[in-house]
């Protein structure tokens, strides 16, 4: 039982961390081209409020599971990696060019696409227990 439970936790976290960052995608993308005068500040806000949920899961983790499972570690490493860096080339080019910001159902789109192999990885995690 305690097998399929740290499993289940692994997994979720994982899950929980890539949708963090596909919905930090969603918010970068979605304010900031715009003529918006506080998408700095709420740039920031939206960044410090995900950073904490991050933390937090992190922290839920550690405490919740009493073992790390066995042959996880490098399928959370793919896809937390791969969510990050497709978050990252997305998000570059929009900081750095101050591209207009995308129709609303491409950033929600984006965000998805991000999130995916984090999700991946963690639904297989959670499987891996049975």
């Amino acid at each position: 039982m305690s097998r399929a439970r740290d499993h289940r936790v692994h997994g979720w976290t994982v899950a929980v961390l890539a949708l963090t960052v596909g919905a930090l995608t969603g918010v970068v993308l979605g304010t900031w081209g715009t003529t918006w005068q506080w998408r700095g500040a709420a740039n920031i806000g939206a960044q410090g409020a995900f950073l904490a949920l991050l933390v937090t899961t992190v922290v839920w983790r550690d405490r919740a599971s009493r073992a790390r499972p066995r042959r996880t570690s490098r399928t959370a490493m793919v896809g937390t990696v791969t969510t990050g860096l497709l978050a990252l080339g997305v998000t570059t080019p929009v900081y750095l060019a101050d591209l207009p910001s995308p129709a609303p159902w491409v950033t929600m789109a984006v965000a998805v696409v991000v999130a995916a192999p984090g999700l991946v990885a963690g639904a297989l995690i959670v499987r891996g227990a049975r």
